[in-house]
């Protein structure tokens, strides 16, 4: 997983049914809110919502050091929103619904 080797972050795998995933980041994620954790599906696993059919998450805001956020995502871009304030989610529109 290349965003583990980047970190330097261990990596776990889940598996549910047919279903099987790795993450990396959790443990930093659940340290520092302001911080995302990656999932990778193995190849050939069907991304269940890519659709879009289900909704999902259109944004969220965060609190935080936006470097370090940066840094963390790697040059990914998201839809995130980033306000001053100490490490924490905001808050976060899901299917068009706002929630804080």
């Amino acid at each position: 997983m290349p965003v583990a080797e980047r970190l330097g972050t261990p990596v776990s795998t889940i598996v549910r049914r047919e279903l099987r995933a790795r993450l990396t980041g959790v443990l930093e994620a659940m340290a520092t809110p302001l911080l995302p954790f990656f999932v990778a599906r193995d190849p050939g696993i069907e991304d269940l919502g890519a659709s879009g059919a289900a909704g999902g998450i259109e944004w969220i805001e965060v609190a935080g050091d936006p470097d370090r956020l940066d840094a963390w995502l790697g040059g990914a871009r998201l839809a995130v929103r980033v306000v001053e304030g100490a490490p924490a989610v905001r808050a976060e529109a899901i299917s068009g619904r706002i929630f804080r």
